[in-house]
């Protein structure tokens, strides 16, 4: 299930709370008076269970955990203290240097743990995109309905249904999905049904591609050893009064990096693309443009045509080491 179909309310933390003070009340009916060095071992483990409880309660809200000397009394207490959120537009290098081109940032919120329970799943729907196609197809599809959708896996291969079946009964398990069952041979059929909840339509609908093509191209930075900082879905108001949303926008040695991602239809879109990146003065080789489903030939026909460079996801898994390299490389020149 999702972790904002379950926001932990006032309430909740106030049952938490009471139940760590009832086991310190335990633990000290169990202690020695004069055994201290044990008690602030179990105050400490206590201190950091209490920490990982309230983090998952308030994933908004940055926090640290004081222990404090009870007025009333010689035993301390735990107190979480709410930090005061930083405003990151302000400090943000990425957003820095949007700035300095003439870009006013409208909207940004640094949302990189949202799907962090999915980061399983995100990998093998990534890896696995040739097999699971169809089925995303099929999934887009419903999205439009509040009926159940069967489909007809008969003339699938043994991996796309494998594969498939598992990233359905994966997506159950996540509340992506509010049913699913598969009937196997003679029948052959999938049933399922898709959440209507905002967040997980827009999952299904391109943030998790979003979020894989993210975690690959990071992956790779950190391997080669770039320094680098990132910027995800930056709403922007450009040099021409027109508001754009960014997918992607990278920071190395001074230079950006623009990556947009596209599950779907992307046609309409490249015209714009091209502008964006000339108002931005983002170098052509900086620019990327990611596709789930494109042949390579046209990705290759597109990014000579277009001025950016054009991958589907194979190209890109293929060719990430190579352009991570030449990227560092170029930069490290051009500083």
């Amino acid at each position: 299930m999702f972790n904002w179909f379950k926001r932990k309310t006032d309430s909740r933390m106030l049952s938490t709370l009471e139940r760590i003070a009832d086991a310190l009340d335990d633990i000290r009916t169990h202690l020695h008076t004069n055994d201290q060095e044990k008690e602030q071992e179990i105050v400490k483990r206590v201190k950091e269970q209490f920490q990982r409880e309230l983090k998952k309660q308030h994933p908004q809200k940055p926090l640290k955990m004081e222990v404090k000397e009870d007025v009333t009394g010689p035993e301390p207490r735990i107190e979480p203290v709410f930090e005061k959120k930083v405003n990151s537009n302000e400090t943000h290098p990425v957003l820095q240097s949007l700035k300095e081109v003439g870009v006013k940032i409208i909207k940004y919120e640094e949302n990189s743990e949202k799907y962090a329970d999915f980061t399983g799943m995100i990998y093998q729907m990534g890896e696995k995109y040739n097999d699971i196609a169809k089925f995303l197809k099929h999934l887009k599809s419903s999205l439009n309905t509040q009926k159940k959708k069967r489909i007809c896996l008969r003339n699938w291969t043994d991996a796309e249904i494998s594969s498939s079946c598992h990233l359905a009964l994966s997506m159950c398990n996540h509340g992506l999905l509010d049913e699913y069952e598969y009937l196997k041979s003679p029948i052959f059929e999938m049933i399922f049904q898709t959440s209507r909840n905002p967040e997980a339509i827009n999952f299904l609908t391109g943030d998790w591609l979003e979020c894989y093509v993210r975690n690959i191209v990071e992956k790779h930075l950190r391997m080669q050893r770039v320094k680098y900082n990132i910027a995800a879905n930056p709403i922007i108001m450009m040099p021409n009064g027109r508001q754009f949303e960014m997918d992607l926008i990278i920071e190395i040695n001074d230079e950006l990096v623009w990556i947009e991602i596209k599950s779907g239809e992307y046609k309409s879109y490249l015209s714009k693309y091209e502008e964006v990146g000339q108002l931005l003065q983002i170098p052509e080789e900086n620019r990327f443009l990611i596709l789930a489903n494109e042949k390579d030939a046209i990705c290759e026909s597109l990014g000579r045509s277009r001025k950016m460079n054009v991958l589907n996801l194979n190209m890109l898994k293929r060719k990430i080491p190579s352009v991570i390299r030449n990227l560092s490389i170029e930069m490290i020149k051009a500083g």
